[in-house]
C-alpha cells in the first residue's frame, strides 16, 4: 500500500547534516545527495580495483616464473645446444636447425628473388601454348620415363607414388618453352619433382654433383 508523502528536514546517517527530501512511495531516505554521490564513486572504485587485481593475477599465472623458465630452456636446446647445419649454397652454419631446412636465410631470400624474376619475365613474355591430350603423350613415350627411364604404369596416374606418370616440359615455360606436344614428356613423379626448372642436361649434371 502506497505510503503518504514523506516531507521535512532528515539527518543523513553519515555525515549527520540535515537535508530536505519528500517522496511519495517507498522507505524513508537516509543519507544526503553528497554522500550518495560519494557512495557510488567508492563502488565503482572499488569494482574496478577488484577487476584490476584479477586481470593482474590471470595475467601473472599465464606468464609466470614456470613459464619464464621453459622459454628458456628452449631457447637455450633451439639456438644454443641445436647442431649448426651448413648451408647448401654458402656453406656456412645457419642459425637453426629446422630439419627442411637447406640454406640459410640470405641465400634462400636469394633463391627466391630470382625465382620471382623469372616467373615474372616468363609472363611478360609471349609464351605459345597447345592444347594436347596428356594421355596422348604418356602413350607414345610407351609410359617410360625419359630422365631415368623406369616405367611408370598408368594406373598409378594422379597418385603421390615415385614413379606415377605425369608430363614434364623439357624445355622449362619458365625459361620461354612451349606447352605444346614437342616439348612434352612422360617422366615420373620423383624426377618431374626435382628437376623442377632445369634442362635436361643440367638436371643430370644436378644429379652426378649430387652423387659425387
Amino acid at each position: 500500500m502506497a505510503n503518504k508523502a514523506n516531507s521535512g528536514p532528515l539527518a543523513c546517517i553519515q555525515c549527520g547534516c540535515d537535508f530536505e527530501w519528500a517522496q511519495k512511495r517507498g522507505p524513508t531516505k537516509r543519507y544526503c545527495p553528497e554522500c550518495v554521490k560519494a557512495n557510488n564513486r567508492r563502488r565503482v572504485g572499488e569494482c574496478s580495483a577488484r577487476k584490476r587485481a584479477a586481470d593482474g593475477r590471470v595475467r601473472r599465472n599465464q606468464q609466470g616464473p614456470q613459464d619464464h623458465h621453459r622459454l628458456l630452456i628452449y631457447a637455450i636446446r633451439r639456438f644454443v645446444l641445436a647442431p649448426k647445419l651448413p648451408c647448401a649454397d654458402c656453406g656456412k652454419p645457419m642459425m637453426l636447425a629446422e630439419p627442411r631446412a637447406d640454406r640459410c636465410e640470405a641465400c634462400a631470400n636469394s633463391r627466391n628473388a630470382e625465382a620471382l624474376r623469372i616467373c615474372r619475365s616468363a609472363r611478360k613474355r609471349y609464351l605459345r601454348r597447345f592444347k594436347f591430350d596428356p594421355l596422348a603423350v604418356l602413350r607414345r613415350d610407351n609410359w617410360r620415363c625419359y630422365l631415368c627411364g623406369i616405367e611408370t604404369p598408368q594406373e598409378l596416374r594422379g597418385t603421390t607414388e615415385p614413379n606415377a606418370p605425369e608430363i614434364d616440359h623439357v624445355i622449362p615455360i619458365s625459361r620461354g618453352g612451349e606447352h605444346s606436344e614437342g616439348n612434352a614428356r612422360c617422366s615420373c613423379r620423383k624426377c618431374n619433382n626435382q628437376k623442377k626448372s632445369k634442362t635436361p642436361q643440367e638436371y643430370r649434371e644436378w644429379l652426378a654433383k649430387r652423387a659425387a
